[in-house]
């Protein structure tokens, strides 16, 4: 027998209570608090016991008191410096209590205005002053003292008039014409604004220049017909000229001129190319240069026969009917007027029609779909044939669907359809089966003949199942084009005596509806909706099938 000595350890629960405690907080253990209430921390004992601290606090408003201060000057509270008076608040912590103080702080300064005036500047508080305004200076002392400068700079003024007849230079500029404007005399005291006016007064004279080209006057060449103002220096004063100038040109024409073998100018006669010069007189008398560009070729006449499929393409150009053509071929050196005997090799197109069950071989190629197809050979002299085929295939739909008791072929009964039923395993004839539906209760298999006019085929054998659909009815189901811009077409595969459309987008919302009655084939128009996904969903007696579709 073992026995077990078990010691149970109590935890301890200290409680401090503190009541109108007048300071804004209080730090309890790790937590600082403001507001009244019981607070419990949790402490661990060297033991491995819990300890818990309990604090009842409740807090009282602390004292409040007010202090003025006035100065004249800024002002430093606690490091903070003011410039301005102010108001704010202090919290004051002295023994049990807080104090919040409000400071109303008030700065007073001595404010006083100076008129200050001169010609050039004016001097303050060791500042200078160089242009009229008002200005705000300071000056301290016990009291900071704020002044408004009212500056006033007026400087001299006065007036020259200055008479010349010929360019005047003033202070380094020389002027041509009579003019004013403002000049600024640096003086010691003061400086001197001076208006200056000049008038220059020139003999005036008008003079015609007509020339070939250019004119000179002066030392200066007009190449412009207009007219123009210059002035020449002599003596005591300057004469100014009204100038006309005429230029009439000298004519530089150029003329291009190709020619063949040779070409006669003035008597004399030119075999190459090259550039030939002549000058003549205007009626102004001025030179007329005329420049001739002169281009020999050479004359070529040749001719060539030439044939071919459809067409002849020679030097660029198209041919299609047969006969004799002119044709010139430039080139730098010589010039070739060629004569084209054209022949056109024409190609033979035929046509056929053929009717076949299933496919029909064509050429080199197998087709099962009825429609026209064109097969292209060679003849001996190397043009194309086409041959046209007209093709009618006949297919035989031999699939069957069950609905209930009745087997149903889904081949459409029309002109020229018969139909022979069989039952499967062993395989015999149904004497008196030869309709497009067949009833029975019998459960075996069953398998249909159908003969439409020269073509027959025989179906797969249709077993009854439990939910009474024919085993390749989903299977036979065709949606195309997947995914289309508008048009969709739905081939069931069989014939539908009765059926349901229905499309929904992606937050199944259905979008379009349709009843199909007696069809094999339906066509949907989606041209309405708006590009993306959408759920095709079936719902016939024979099925039920939801196919996803995708409109772009």
């Amino acid at each position: 027998m073992v026995f077990h000595y078990v010691t149970i350890k109590n935890s301890s629960r200290d409680t401090l209570a503190m009541n109108n405690y007048c300071k804004t907080s209080y730090l309890f253990i790790d937590t600082t608090v403001s507001s009244s209430g019981f607070y419990t921390r949790k402490l661990i004992k060297t033991n491995g016991c819990d300890s818990f601290k309990v604090l009842n606090i409740t807090f009282v408003a602390p004292n409040r008191d007010t202090q003025n201060i006035s100065s004249c000057n800024a002002y430093t509270y606690k490091g903070m410096v003011y410039h301005v008076s102010n108001s704010f608040f202090d919290t004051i912590t002295s023994g049990s209590c807080d104090t919040i103080r409000t400071i109303n702080l008030t700065i007073n300064k001595i404010l006083s205005t100076k008129n200050l005036s001169d010609c050039k500047s004016v001097s303050f508080n060791s500042k200078t002053y160089n242009s009229s305004g008002i200005y705000t200076d300071s000056i301290s002392g016990i009291c900071d003292t704020v002044f408004t400068l009212n500056v006033t700079i007026t400087p001299n003024r006065d007036t020259q008039n200055i008479s010349s007849c010929k360019a005047y230079t003033y202070n380094g500029k020389t002027y041509h014409s009579s003019q004013s404007f403002s000049d600024t005399i640096i003086g010691t005291l003061c400086d001197t604004i001076r208006w200056v006016n000049i008038n220059v007064i020139k003999k005036a004279e008008k003079k015609t220049l007509t020339g070939c080209g250019s004119v000179t006057f002066n030392a200066k060449t007009y190449t412009t017909s207009g007219s123009y103002l210059d002035s020449i220096s002599s003596g005591v004063c300057d004469t100014i000229y009204g100038l006309t100038v005429n230029i009439y040109p000298i004519q530089n024409t150029t003329i291009n001129k190709d020619t063949f073998n040779s070409y006669t100018f003035k008597g004399t006669v030119y075999t190459t190319s090259q550039i030939l010069k002549d000058t003549l007189k205007t009626i102004n008398g001025c030179d007329s240069i005329i420049s001739i560009n002169l281009t020999i070729k050479k004359l070529i006449k040749d001719s060539v026969t030439l044939s071919g499929c459809a067409q002849v393409i020679a030097h660029g150009k198209t041919y299609t009917q047969n006969g004799v053509f002119k044709d010139t071929i430039v080139t730098a050196t010589a010039d070739t007027i060629r004569t084209l005997f054209i022949t056109i090799l024409t190609s033979t197109k035929d046509s056929i029609s053929a009717t076949s069950c299933n496919d029909y071989r064509f050429g080199d190629s197998v087709y099962t779909k009825s429609g026209l197809y064109n097969y292209k050979f060679k003849t001996t002299k190397g043009c194309d044939s086409v041959i046209v085929l007209n093709l009618k295939i006949n297919k035989v739909n031999k699939t069957v669907q069950r609905v209930g008791t009745q087997y149903i072929s889904n081949e459409p009964d029309s002109a020229g359809v018969s139909f022979q039923w069989y039952i499967c395993n062993p395989w015999r004839k149904i004497s008196g089966a030869t309709t497009r539906v067949f009833t029975t209760t019998t459960k075996a298999s069953f398998a249909v003949e159908v003969k439409n006019n020269a073509c027959a085929d025989t179906s797969d054998c249709v077993s009854y199942n439990s939910s009474g659909i024919a085993e390749e009815s989903i299977n036979s189901l065709s949606i195309y084009p997947n995914p289309t811009s508008s048009i969709i077409q739905i081939d069931f595969g069989m014939y539908i005596q009765e059926a349901e459309l229905s499309i929904f987008n992606v937050v199944g919302s259905q979008v379009y509806r349709q009843k199909v009655n007696k069809s094999v084939k339906e066509t949907i128009d989606l041209s309405h909706l708006p590009s993306g996904s959408y759920l095709l969903k079936i719902r016939s007696e024979q099925f039920e099938k939801t196919v996803k579709i995708s409109k772009f």
